[in-house]
């Protein structure tokens, strides 16, 4: 029997033939780029927003003598009268002590913080720290002389309310003050101690009392024969009225006024005289005065040359203090 041969090609082509149809894959149909939607970018992943961490809230700093503020209404005005057992100070001060202080006792010159209320004569309420939220610091130097003289008996914790006449304030008044009789209530907190010392740091007495302006004398001002005027700047009432022909010791501040314009010209002038002797009929303004006192003269131009010459022909006007041999 005879054998078919069969070429290596044919074989080839017949297994290809016998293999199995669902071997094949039918390819899959080609996307249409013309006829596919775009795919839709991927979100981003959420972010949760952060949580802050709570802030602590510094702590209120407490006020210096601070205090709640109060209605107008709530402060009541004191009597309008100082009652009998009231001390009677100069310039016709008087003065009621309502609770008495244990602490420091403040000096002419010193700086006090205090609460306190201001009334006018007829019972109308000025002013109050009490409507502020903290007591109010005041120089006591800038204090009329008798209201000063008196403040500085009183010690920090004291209370106290003043009745003012109108003319204890002449030429002292703050312009925020009204121009009228006062009656002034006050409770001293804290006292803060001032000294002054000239450039070479030498300790110096400072002055208690403002400098002249250019308004001339108060309406109050004491006019002596020779038609001198003069206030009291500071009273002593325990002192005594100098003699005629005795030894006068004086120190001088001397201001001339042009215009609107105060000079001073004399500072710390130490002089004596008598009464007799002293020049521009300033014997007659000293013997008004006791042993201590200073007192504020006017002089009319021309006539105060004769007691400072550098004044000449200009206005002069001079703080006095009288110191009487012990």
């Amino acid at each position: 029997m005879r054998r078919r041969l069969v070429s290596i090609p044919t074989a080839i082509i017949l297994l290809l033939a016998l293999s199995p149809a669902c071997s094949k894959q039918k390819p899959s149909p080609a996307r249409s780029s013309a006829s596919s939607e775009p795919e839709a970018p991927a979100e981003p992943p959420a972010i949760e927003p952060a949580v802050e961490a709570p802030v602590a809230k510094p702590a209120a700093v407490p006020i210096p003598f601070g205090h709640p503020r109060v209605s107008r209404e709530s402060l009541v005005a004191p009597p309008l009268a100082a009652p009998a057992g009231a001390v009677a100070g100069p310039g016709g001060v008087r003065m009621q002590l309502l609770a008495a202080g244990s602490g420091e006792l403040p000096g002419p010159t010193d700086t006090i913080i205090a609460d306190y209320s201001m009334w006018t004569g007829d019972g109308k309420l000025a002013q109050s720290s009490y409507l502020e939220d903290r007591a109010a610091p005041f120089s006591v130097a800038t204090l009329s002389p008798p209201l000063r003289s008196l403040l500085t008996t009183l010690k920090v914790g004291s209370k106290v309310r003043y009745w003012i006449p109108r003319a204890a304030l002449e030429g002292w008044r703050p312009k925020e003050w009204p121009d009228s009789d006062l009656i002034i209530e006050v409770d001293l907190k804290n006292v803060t101690h001032v000294t002054f010392s000239d450039s070479n740091g030498k300790a110096v007495e400072p002055p208690t009392y403002a400098a002249p302006d250019a308004s001339g004398p108060p309406s109050t001002a004491t006019l002596t024969r020779a038609g001198l005027r003069f206030t009291l700047l500071v009273q002593n009432a325990s002192g005594r009225h100098p003699n005629p022909g005795e030894r006068l010791a004086l120190d001088i501040e001397g201001y001339v006024i042009e215009g609107l314009v105060v000079t001073r010209i004399a500072h710390g002038l130490g002089t004596a005289t008598t009464i007799e002797r002293a020049p521009a009929n300033l014997g007659e303004v000293l013997s008004q005065m006791k042993d201590g006192e200073t007192a504020r003269v006017w002089f009319p131009p021309k006539v105060g040359a004769q007691v400072i010459p550098d004044a000449g022909q200009r206005e002069l006007v001079t703080d006095v203090k009288l110191t009487l041999p012990k």
